[in-house]
């Protein structure tokens, strides 16, 4: 937890998505229009997300804001890159949802927990 209910309730909300594609795919015939729907709604999520942040980080004079921006950048560049692919079939799904996964999983702890006093 970061300590910012709304940041904290966000990031409850992208680890319930992961879970939910997860169940997706882990169906016997899953669905891949529906996991590209959450596919969708993750990057939608996390462009929202990221600009929440760093509205909170700006507002406490955060001062490593610039470089947490362009991390964030990155990572929905990534994102939307391997969404394009994941659309036209030239991306493996599950691979797809690793680094989904992945993007979270390290995100939260390498990234936000160490500025996490900027973000209350």
């Amino acid at each position: 937890l970061v300590g910012n209910e709304l940041l904290d309730e966000q990031h409850e909300q992208a680890f319930e998505m992961l879970q939910a594609a997860t169940r997706v795919l882990s169906d016997s015939a899953p669905s891949l229009s529906h996991f590209h729907g959450y596919l969708e709604y993750f990057l939608s999520f996390l462009e929202l997300h990221f600009a929440t942040e760093e509205t909170i980080l700006a507002k406490n004079s955060c001062p490593t804001l610039a470089a947490h921006k362009m991390e964030h950048d990155s990572m929905l560049q990534a994102m939307r890159v391997r969404r394009v692919a994941a659309m036209g079939g030239a991306v493996d799904n599950a691979r797809l949802l690793e680094f989904m996964s992945d993007l979270v999983m390290r995100h939260v702890p390498e990234v936000d927990l160490p500025i996490k006093a900027y973000m209350r």
